[in-house]
């Protein structure tokens, strides 16, 4: 058994630095000063303005019923075309999509409006370059959904599985 040397300093399993005893030498919390602003940001009300200074939200009306669309693209939309994206076609679910982007009460009114199967896809790709701010037409998205849907027809008939175009 090893005697306890005396050079050895004593070290404290509770107070492992020695502040205890000691002053800081820093304040580290600042005493509360009268004069002070609160410190606390809220977002919410940052953004609320935000929004506020940004045009108005966009509305259109599809199959009879007025949809209002979100000032800017949830994050959780992108997130679902991500998820989405690797999964097999027969897997992904496009109505996650339209109901994060106009609710589930308004994606469900379309689909009792009559929505169609044509409709349908040129809306998905619509509404969210209409929330990012473009201005391409309605003729415009369903020109190039019906080429995408024909490169991937060639593809498919060149044997290649996925047909991604």
């Amino acid at each position: 058994m090893t005697e306890h040397d005396d050079t050895t300093p004593d070290f404290d399993l509770d107070d492992p630095f020695g502040l205890e005893d000691d002053e800081p030498t820093v304040d580290l919390v600042p005493e509360d000063d009268e004069d002070d602003e609160d410190d606390h940001t809220d977002f919410d009300a940052w953004w609320k303005k935000q929004a506020k200074a940004k045009k108005k939200p966009a509305t259109t009306t599809i199959r009879g019923v007025t949809i209002t669309l979100p000032r800017s693209l949830p994050l959780q939309y992108q997130l679902e075309v991500t998820r989405q994206g690797k999964l097999k076609p027969d897997k992904q679910n496009p109505l996650i999509l339209a109901s994060i982007l106009l609710g589930q009460q308004q994606t469900q009114q379309l689909l009792r409006a009559g929505l169609d199967l044509d409709q349908f896809p040129v809306l998905l790709a619509w509404i969210p370059a209409k929330i990012q701010g473009s201005d391409m037409t309605l003729d415009e998205v369903a020109r190039d959904l019906e080429e995408y849907e024909r490169k991937r027809a060639e593809k498919r008939a060149q044997g290649d599985e996925s047909g991604e175009a």
